[in-house]
């Protein structure tokens, strides 16, 4: 992130001291993300597990679910996606029968993630996979397997001994959506190619703003504005389809961390430029008072230049970035004309150094969010709630009960 409006200094801090009590009690406190980063918490493992299995196979399946995929993804999309890297995180019926096609080629390996062990969802879809495996690779089928768990006592953790599948640990004290810095992150990346190296100096780099003033923090003056509408949708509207993961994360990040209590009810959407400017733009402009709009731009590219001759319009030479950039600035002026509630930030890399600093930013935002809407920022109470309620319905539902 190297570009912030409205700049730090022109947004006028209810509390600077206050915020700086937060900024120094995060830093003091070093937090779970803060420190697995900046110690390099189990990374020799996982670039050591990585080098191995690469030996085995070229490619692999990362299954999770959250916070477990969603940050790894957003580092493989904002780098330059790669066909490395197969992600399941929904158990639907389709993507499962593509992942057991690509098992049976015997060129891709699985990972599985969870931290309790007992994501029900994430054991489904092993279990879906380990039967192509060991119907191809047979008594070594858990050789092509790896598990990261923060229990190694779960199901998981136990299947995975049983089967002499590899087992890394992630920290007990870390949330899923907090943990792409972790073993977490680090296992399939490295494995992948990534430079893990400078997504954690990224992430240092980022993490340098705890000792930044109020007053010029692009943190402080981001809390400040969004946490000034509670419950009013927060729309982030990224230019690049590069970012679109990223704006996924953060939409967990933010809602599953102040999420809490009835007191914050700003829910996050990703909405993608210009696409979305076909279908929301109208009432964003018309209605200002309907959402807050963060948006996120994108770097420009240089190779595709439309020829727009043919069709008589006056635009030549100019390449495709050219018009997202236009669109994006664009709608940025049309929302202060209008007066919208609107945030931009742009980002101005495309490499691991750039998305690690990008996420310890949001990171550090969302936590000092929590502090100053007094709530917890690293549980998720309500979603333990439903997860009791989906497993009693499975099990009322399974064939032959109540018969």
């Amino acid at each position: 992130m190297v570009k912030f409006l409205p700049a730090p200094a022109t947004v006028v801090l209810d509390n600077p001291a206050e915020d700086l009590a937060h900024l120094q009690h995060i830093r003091d406190e070093r937090p779970p993300y803060l420190r697995v980063a900046m110690d390099r918490e189990g990374m020799d493992e996982a670039l050591q597990l990585a080098a191995a299995k690469r030996t085995l196979f070229p490619n692999l399946i990362v299954i999770g679910m959250g916070g477990s995929v969603l940050g790894t993804e957003a580092v493989a999309d904002f780098c330059g996606s790669t066909k490395r890297l197969f992600f399941l995180d929904n158990p639907e019926e389709d993507r499962l029968r593509q992942a057991r096609r690509l098992i049976k080629r015997g060129t891709w390996g699985v990972l599985a993630i969870s931290k309790s062990g007992t994501t029900l969802e994430t054991l489904a879809m092993l279990s879906l996979l380990w039967e192509p495996l060991q119907a191809k690779f047979g008594e070594r089928a858990g050789e092509r397997v790896m598990a990261i768990t923060a229990k190694p006592e779960s199901p998981l953790g136990t299947w995975a001994a049983r089967n002499r599948v590899p087992i890394l640990s992630m920290p007990a004290d870390l949330s899923g959506r907090f943990s792409v810095f972790s073993t977490v992150g680090m296992l399939p990346l490295a494995f992948a190619g990534y430079d893990v190296e400078g997504l954690l100096d990224g992430a240092g780099r980022a993490f340098g703003l705890l000792e930044t003033a109020p007053e010029s923090n692009i943190l402080c003056a981001a809390a400040q504005l969004l946490l000034k509408h509670p419950f009013t949708p927060l729309v982030v509207f990224v230019y690049g389809s590069h970012l679109r993961t990223l704006g996924r994360w953060y939409q967990q990040l933010w809602s599953e961390s102040l999420g809490k209590e009835g007191k914050f009810g700003q829910l996050p959407i990703v909405a993608v430029g210009t696409a979305d400017q076909h279908s929301i733009l109208q009432m964003l402009l018309d209605v200002p008072q309907s959402a807050v709009v963060w948006i996120w731009a994108g770097t420009e590219g240089r190779r595709l230049v439309p020829d727009l001759t043919p069709w008589g319009v006056p635009l030549q030479g100019l390449a495709l970035s050219a018009y997202l950039k236009a669109a994006c600035q664009g709608v940025f002026e049309a929302m202060g004309e209008r007066g919208t509630i609107r945030l931009f930030t742009g980002f101005d890399e495309r490499k691991e150094k750039g998305i690690g600093e990008a996420l310890a930013m949001l990171m550090i935002l969302t936590h000092l969010a929590a502090y100053k809407l007094d709530v917890a920022p690293f549980d998720q109470p309500a979603v333990e709630l439903a997860k009791k309620i989906t497993n009693r319905k499975l099990r009322e539902s399974q064939p032959g009960k109540n018969q």
